[in-house]
């Protein structure tokens, strides 16, 4: 909302939902008795509390919904800032999130020493002279303001919950794949039993019951007695890290790459958090 005078400029973020209602207006309002007044004389049950740095709506009397907006800084001008092909890496809570905006629409993340991996849609809004990096989440958007640009750090403000100032450090975008890699490897060793319930259990129907790969500097095949399956695949040097572009993305940690072995860590089931070492001898 951006209030100037008697108007109020109204905007909301494009959601995922198909039934999600776009809002972009401007009304015109009055106070009464800390209510808001629109356009006449009709008085909405929305009671105003302002503080210095934020404005909280009540919608009903018992006051059990109620909406919380943060006062943004003074801006001056939109910042110019695209993340399309860059890789970032940024610290939350602890912990530290790997970030590929792959292209202008689909970002990969990922937590550093996990083989889970997210892809997200994201854009950039623009709404009067500030700029948002928008992460599309199932569950709806979370709205960053982009505060500045300096060299390769980009710093955002989060206000979804709370106020939270992150930094987003750019990283080298190194992905040449290692010739090593590509030919034909057949499986002779893996860890996959799993423990579910005190008990042992194989999983039997999973992908993670392949026994050969083949690779190609743009795909990647995977053969089980009875399918096989084709993907194309990135590589992040640093981390030593394959992203499978499926239906379903996943990642493939390096462990060990020699001449005539390759040692990987990984999970291709639908389980996630459960990951298995392959080992693999060059046909």
């Amino acid at each position: 909302m951006n209030i100037k005078g008697d108007s109020i400029h109204i905007k909301n973020f494009k959601g995922i939902e198909k039934e999600f209602k776009m809002v972009d207006t401007t009304v015109y309002f009055k106070l009464k008795n800390n209510k808001f007044v629109f356009g006449g004389d009709e008085i909405y049950d929305w009671k105003v509390k302002v503080s210095k740095d934020s404005m909280v709506v009540i919608f009903d009397t018992n006051e059990k919904m109620q909406v919380i907006f943060r006062k943004l800084p003074k801006r001056s001008k939109k910042i110019d800032w695209n993340p399309k092909g860059k890789r970032y890496i940024m610290e939350g809570d602890g912990e530290k999130l790997h970030q590929d905006y792959t292209n202008d629409s689909i970002m990969y993340s990922h937590y550093v020493n996990e083989i889970d991996v997210y892809a997200n849609k994201w854009q950039i809004e623009n709404v009067d002279n500030y700029s948002f990096l928008l992460h599309k989440f199932s569950a709806g958007n979370a709205p960053l303001l982009i505060d500045s640009v300096s060299g390769t750090n980009v710093y955002l403000t989060n206000y979804s919950i709370k106020k939270n100032n992150i930094v987003l450090e750019e990283q080298k975008n190194v992905t040449t794949k290692p010739s090593k890699l590509f030919g034909e490897w057949k499986l002779v060793s893996k860890k996959e039993i799993i423990e579910v319930d005190g008990e042992l259990q194989y999983e039997l129907y999973s992908m993670n019951n392949l026994h050969k790969l083949s690779i190609e500097e743009d795909s990647i095949k995977m053969y089980n007695r009875i399918w096989k399956s084709r993907s194309s695949w990135k590589y992040y040097e640093d981390e030593k890290i394959i992203l499978l572009e499926m239906d379903k993305q996943k990642l493939i940690k390096i462990v060990q790459l020699t001449k005539n072995e390759l040692v990987l860590e990984m999970n291709l089931g639908e389980n996630m958090g459960r990951e298995k070492q392959f080992v693999f001898k060059r046909e």
